[in-house]
């Protein structure tokens, strides 16, 4: 109909085509429909073209446009989900975000640890970017049943890895072992070590809020040091407590 009228009141030209084209490239995005842009474009500029758009090459443009559907569904089913290979690449995310915890775990027990130098921040990005890309192409390979799971599971890692990023931070700036140090590092590893898709996280999640008011109740540190570091680890506390109540939320909402 955008077509039709473009070509009614300008004729058939280029200006009533480039008209067109920006009529319906808005209309497309307003309405997101963004895979009918190229189609539809094509099909338009055959009428160009012959210089009509009487009933026959109508029918004639919308007899090519049922052959390339059909044509698309087709090539659609014969393509699988590759889920074994996108499982894999999401184990290797959670088994790379369970080294970063156990790292700062013992990072901060050992200000002089070794290569503690956020390398492994950047393989989580990296790792990151691939199972989103490879869950969405599964995603848009599945016509029958598409199912956006893999999706949310993986923009969930991206928050926690965010997360990561603020507690790499804190802890790379510790310089003595407060006393409140050792039992953050056991919960650290506590956490790297029940960490998987399945743990809702309501008991890590219980046991944070638990030390947190156990820290607030503490007498002050002597030295300034020991203040500022034992205020580093309070702030990673919030961190992990925030990490945790991402998992929960997506456990609890799935969909």
């Amino acid at each position: 109909m955008i077509a039709f009228c473009c070509y009614r009141v300008l004729e058939f030209n280029l200006t009533a085509f480039c008209l067109y084209l920006l009529v319906f490239l808005i209309f497309c995005r307003l309405l997101g429909f963004y895979s009918a842009m190229a189609m539809d474009s094509v099909l338009i500029s055959h009428f160009l073209t012959m210089g009509n758009m009487d009933v026959h090459s109508v029918l004639n443009e919308a007899g090519l446009f049922l052959i390339g559907t059909l044509m698309g569904i087709a090539v659609n089913l014969t393509l699988r989900k590759d889920s074994k290979k996108t499982e894999e690449l999401m184990q290797k995310t959670d088994e790379k975000i369970r080294h970063i915890l156990l790292r700062a775990s013992e990072r901060i027990m050992d200000a002089d640890l070794k290569d503690y130098d956020g390398t492994c921040l950047v393989e989580l990005d990296d790792l990151l970017d691939k199972s989103y890309k490879q869950a969405l192409t599964d995603y848009k390979n599945d016509l029958i049943d598409p199912v956006d799971i893999d999706l949310k599971y993986i923009g969930m890692r991206r928050k926690q890895g965010e997360i990561l990023s603020e507690i790499y931070r804190n802890v790379s700036e510790i310089k003595t072992t407060p006393d409140t140090a050792a039992t953050i590092s056991a919960f650290l590893r506590k956490i790297s070590e029940q960490y998987g898709r399945e743990n809702d996280v309501t008991g890590l999640l219980d046991e944070t809020y638990k030390m947190i008011l156990r820290f607030k109740e503490l007498p002050l540190p002597e030295t300034r040091e020991e203040f500022e570091d034992r205020a580093r680890l309070f702030v990673l506390m919030r961190s992990i407590a925030d990490f945790l109540k991402i998992k929960k939320e997506m456990f609890n909402n799935p969909v």
